[in-house]
């Protein structure tokens, strides 16, 4: 039972940060060129998972 506990915890602490830094491409909006989350006034810088993927800064996408 430790065993499998501890294999769990050492997954979420690996994976977790990802998972929660990025976002797919339909949870953001371009409004006059630059990309918004979806009802937030400010501008996206993260990466994106999913169908298209990249990476995004102040807005702007700066890679595929």
């Amino acid at each position: 039972m430790r065993k499998i506990t501890l294999t769990l915890l050492t997954y979420l602490i690996f994976f977790s940060p990802n998972v929660v830094m990025s976002e797919a491409m339909g949870y953001l909006v371009c409004r006059e060129g630059l990309y918004y989350k979806k009802f937030s006034d400010v501008s996206f810088t993260e990466k994106i998972t999913g169908g298209k993927q990249g990476a995004f800064k102040n807005g702007k996408k700066i890679s595929d």
